[in-house]
């Protein structure tokens, strides 16, 4: 079995930092490599269901890179941000009640990821964001969902540039503008996830590229591809 271990790479910080402030709730935040900018980014907030403010961490303290926000409906389980390589920005993912995902891109000015079925309910609502509008097989929940708040995972394959979702109701991946199911949900998919403890996650293996995303759920572990 490996041995997991943890070692400092930079100095540490020269007295005390300011920190951004805690989210609202506590559990709508994300922390995210980005290597373009060789730093963390961290993100929280400010009120329920908004998302938009970021920091950078580049080992020293935190400098702020996005302090507007995107408004959702109701948003349902936990934020998720990814590095896209082929936007060359951070998105957020996460999955509104009314609308099934979108994707916030950090930047000077937010853009929003939407399913076309979803833009007339965005619409509705006065916001700050670009849309970019992608069609297809739309991620959301089986028929019969077990999970506790939440709808699906969030992963990104960077040697493809696509991002991948998984929900109980299959796998999906996010080419260009447009979602597509490439497969039904795994048979081992966990059946205990609750969205509010971050209990669910995704990650890129590298060990086992191609094709080989791997949501986390609590102790169980499944590939796709």
């Amino acid at each position: 079995m490996s041995k997991l271990a943890f070692r400092q790479v930079c100095p540490p910080p020269d007295g005390t930092i300011t920190v951004p402030p805690k989210a609202v709730p506590v559990s709508d935040y994300f922390l995210v490599y980005d290597p373009a900018r060789r730093a963390l980014v961290y993100g929280t907030a400010p009120d329920h269901h908004q998302v938009g403010h970021a920091w950078i961490f580049d080992g020293t303290g935190f400098t702020p890179i996005s302090q507007t926000t995107y408004r959702l409906g109701s948003q349902v389980g936990e934020w998720t941000g990814l590095y896209d390589p082929t936007r060359k920005a951070i998105v957020v993912w996460g999955f509104d009640h009314a609308s099934g995902p979108y994707g916030v891109v950090l930047g000077d000015r937010l853009a929003v990821i939407l399913h076309e079925s979803a833009v007339e309910h965005h619409e509705s609502m006065e916001q700050t964001a670009t849309k970019i509008v992608v069609t297809g097989d739309r991620p959301g929940p089986s028929p019969e969902p077990n999970w506790i708040n939440s709808v699906g995972v969030f992963g990104m394959d960077p040697e493809r540039g696509v991002t991948v979702c998984l929900t109980q109701a299959g796998v999906y991946e996010l080419s260009g503008d447009r979602w597509t199911r490439v497969a039904d949900a795994p048979a081992k998919l966990p059946k205990e996830v609750d969205g509010e403890c971050g209990s669910a996650g995704a990650v890129w293996d590298v060990a086992r590229a191609p094709g080989a995303c791997s949501p986390i759920c609590r102790r169980e572990r499944w590939r796709s591809g």
